[in-house]
């Protein structure tokens, strides 16, 4: 979707987060930003497996989204790095490179 977006052409768009309003270009290196900070958590999650299969329980206490301290503190944060977390690794596994087993993921 993020690509898809890219290839919009508008004179302005408009986001949930940051200025709200952008112009093409400023929104296109916005967009790209998001979308490495994706690429960064999924690469957290992934470095996370390496060391050993994990319950989405226990890599969202991990700090991939939210730093560790955070989620200890914040109720709201831990709920929406759980839910984030189980976005990212059903997008990893639909690209099968993590498979969920006996209530852990794992990498392929």
């Amino acid at each position: 979707s993020l690509q898809r977006l890219a290839e919009w052409e508008c004179t302005y768009y408009a986001t949930s987060h940051g200025s709200r309003i952008y112009d093409r270009e400023r929104f296109l290196v916005k967009l790209n930003r998001f979308s490495e900070a994706f690429d960064k958590r999924d690469q957290k999650i992934l470095d996370s497996l390496k060391e050993s299969p994990k319950s989405l329980d226990q890599l969202a206490k991990v700090g991939i989204i939210y730093r560790r301290i955070d989620l200890e503190k914040d109720t709201l944060k831990s709920a929406f790095e759980r839910q984030m977390l189980e976005k990212h690794l059903w997008r990893l596994h639909q690209l099968a490179i993590v498979f969920h087993a006996e209530g852990q993921w794992h990498l392929r």
